[in-house]
């Protein structure tokens, strides 16, 4: 990361929406994955990170969304293996995406969901 600051103000709960404007199209991907991650991004801007080149900041911007599981449901069928495993990964994906993704053709990616899915029901991961 070259510059911290520009993270810092990212991550900014008070920083100005045409500040995060900009910031959203900072050449470096943990800025953008911070403004996605940032408490008072408005949804069309999420959205605009929804379809970011990196899949972190993607994925960020998806579970930023709160509620929109049909976003996160469209992530589960992209072509992107890096998004799909990012989802299967993330504690804060609700159970059913991580049912779709139990299915998910790439065992790697259904093995992570599946472990994810028995994490979030309490029982361990190992006994998968």
């Amino acid at each position: 990361m070259k510059d911290r600051y520009r993270y810092i103000i990212a991550g900014n709960p008070n920083t100005p929406l045409r500040v995060l404007t900009k910031l959203a199209e900072d050449e470096d991907r943990f800025v953008r994955r911070r403004v996605a991650e940032n408490s008072n991004v408005p949804q069309a801007l999420l959205l605009q990170l929804a379809r970011d080149s990196e899949p972190e900041v993607k994925v960020a911007a998806m579970l930023a969304m709160g509620s929109s599981c049909l976003v996160l449901l469209e992530a589960c069928f992209s072509d992107d293996m890096d998004v799909r495993y990012m989802l299967a990964e993330e504690p804060g994906v609700p159970a059913e995406i991580l049912r779709v993704l139990i299915q998910d053709p790439n065992p790697f990616i259904a093995h992570r969901a599946m472990c994810s899915l028995a994490i979030k029901a309490g029982r361990s991961a190992s006994a998968v």
